[in-house]
């Protein structure tokens, strides 16, 4: 059994590390918040996880997955220190006792998940998982007060008659007092707060408030959820959380187990006034009405300046975690703007490979800084050269496409041409690119300072971009996909516009089922001076793969087709293309 347990302690804790950290990356989908709903076996403080971010919440059960590895390790090394993994793994059973039983009450009152395929099944399949893991757990507890015994005080004035029970003393008890409040009270907040944000089950705290008031309703809730903590606890357990971790238990005047009866009694005492400071007296008021003691067990493990050690071994695992999970997230962002870049130099060799006369390629000047905007426009492609306008506007003059095309238009006659061979074009592509971290510490992309020679004086240049105008310009500006623990997925779409004015007509689900909340033909201004954006909002079940049809019509009646993809194993990288 002790290796058991020491195993279970330790792939445990690690697991719920992972779990912990998994869900405050940037990028997201439905199978990190799977993983994550089933290996979080802590979840104190706040029952909706804050996406993206590593808090408080995070900290406070990582705290506690660090504490139940120190414990396997403890206990690998000496098998008499049991406290922290009975201290932890009390907790767990408790709390997941006290969410199986509120997740089955709310059952009547998830009507759009009950008409889920299969949800059934996922639902059954979930409580067994936390009720096998519930009775791991308790077979552990259960093992450990078998074998810790209670300390025996000898009797000073007969060695030979027996000794009695050590009572713990006035200032532990208000150390279980203390720790037993916060963990009750972080416990139940999860289900507090499915109370209040929850829309079909606000009408309870509304008729307890109607009844008693507001702050006879908290008082109400807390009495509850003491009573629930206290009576799980103390009878299954034989002590509370904060009882485990000193070494103690209570037990009946006979020494022996309480009776539930007997805890309810002792649990309703402690709800009278004052109460909490009477086992500062010869015996605590709940302890005497109840007929029951709070006794000390042998201390054969580590002494208590031992656990000094647990602050920095907790600051270890917790630092080394962060650094490992933004270290993995540097190195996400890294190859989401590497692909990007490929991405972008594909769409630019596809684009000059099928050149018409409304494309015009936008050029970076690399080899000075300038003042001017310098662009191509086509007018004439052969197999192996291409001619164009050159045009050449200062950035005051350039404020978007349009400005580009009207430049064009008014002073075509006098623009120069120039024609330029597909070879040369074809090395004027940038694929030198590199990602390094600026002074924020975020990680972005540079192109290389290279280029080559196309207009036939000694500047040199790259090609930024190869976009056809005269007509609505879609680009995507982001893209995101979030999950909740339930598979609800909230899909975010934020379009722009440089060039035409274009209404967007229909949305198609090309992938997964995604119901898109958009009043259609949806308006995209013309870029006249800044791009103009459009939103597009989407909820649907467990999305991973988003492929969407978008068809637009401009200001001539001209329809565009685009499609847009955003892959599950890569929720990062979106694109968006024009297809028949």
């Amino acid at each position: 059994m002790p290796k058991k347990i020491i195993i279970v302690s330790i792939f445990i804790s690690l697991l719920g590390i992972v779990a912990e950290i998994l869900p405050t990356f940037d990028y997201q989908s439905a199978a990190v918040y799977k993983f994550a709903g089933y290996f979080t076996f802590i979840d104190l403080g706040n029952g909706t996880r804050i996406l993206n971010e590593f808090n408080l919440h995070n900290y406070l059960n990582l705290f506690l997955y660090a504490l139940l590895f120190s414990g396997g390790i403890f206990y690998a090394i000496s098998r008499k220190e049991t406290r922290l993994i009975r201290f932890v793994l009390s907790i767990i059973v408790l709390q997941r006792a006290i969410a199986l039983f509120f997740g089955i009450m709310y059952l009547p009152f998830r009507q759009s998940s009950l008409q889920i395929d299969l949800w059934w099944v996922y639902f059954i399949l979930g409580v067994a998982w936390d009720v096998a893991w519930m009775i791991t757990f308790y077979k552990i507890l259960n093992y450990f007060n078998t074998v810790k015994q209670p300390q025996i005080v000898p009797d000073p004035y007969d060695e030979t008659r027996p000794g009695t029970l050590a009572i713990t003393g006035s200032w532990m008890r208000l150390f279980h007092l203390i720790t037993d409040t916060a963990i009750a009270y972080l416990m139940f907040w999860p289900i507090l707060e499915m109370f209040i944000r929850n829309e079909s089950l606000q009408f309870i705290p509304r008729l307890l408030e109607d009844a008693v008031g507001d702050r006879a309703g908290l008082w109400v809730v807390a009495v509850i959820a003491r009573l629930i903590y206290y009576v799980l606890s103390e009878y299954f357990l034989q002590a509370s959380p904060a009882k485990l971790l000193t070494e103690t238990r209570i037990v009946n005047e006979n020494g022996d187990k309480v009776a539930l009866g007997t805890i309810f009694t002792r649990t309703f005492s402690r709800f009278v006034p004052f109460e909490a400071l009477s086992f500062f007296g010869p015996s605590g008021w709940h302890d005497k009405w109840s007929g029951t003691y709070v006794i000390n067990e042998k201390n054969e493990g580590a002494k208590g300046g031992m656990y000094f050690l647990i602050i920095p071994l907790f600051a270890l695992i917790v630092l080394g975690c962060k650094y490992g999970a933004n270290q993995y997230e540097e190195h996400k962002r890294e190859a989401i703007l590497h692909e990007k870049f490929e991405a972008s130099v594909a769409e630019i060799r596809y684009a000059l490979k099928n050149l018409t006369s409304d494309d015009i390629i936008t050029l970076k000047l690399n080899s000075f800084s300038g003042r001017s905007q310098v662009f191509l426009k086509t007018e004439k492609t052969s197999t192996d050269k291409v001619t164009f306008t050159l045009i050449e506007m200062s950035t005051t003059d350039y404020n978007g496409s349009i400005a580009v095309e009207n430049f064009y238009t008014q002073n075509k006659a006098s623009l120069p041409q120039v024609t330029i061979t597909k070879a040369l074009l074809d090395k004027a592509i940038s694929t030198d690119y590199e990602v390094y971290v600026n002074s924020y510490g975020y990680s972005v992309g540079r192109e290389g300072k290279g280029g080559v020679k196309l207009l036939g004086n000694e500047n040199l240049y790259t090609i930024k971009s190869v976009e056809t105008h005269f007509m609505p310009i879609i680009k995507i500006e982001g893209m995101f996909n979030q999950s909740n623990y339930d598979n609800n997925s909230s899909i975010s779409l934020q379009l722009i516009n440089n060039g035409w004015k274009a209404y967007l007509t229909d949305i198609k689900n090309e992938g997964d089922s995604i119901n898109w909340k958009v009043m259609l033909p949806a308006t995209m201004a013309g870029a006249e001076r800044f791009p103009s954006q459009l939103s597009i909002h989407g909820t649907g079940k467990n999305v991973e793969d988003i492929k969407v049809r978008l068809t637009f019509k401009d200001t001539l009646g001209r329809l565009q087709n685009y499609r847009v993809e955003m892959n599950g194993d890569n929720p990062g990288v979106s694109s968006i293309k024009k297809v028949k």
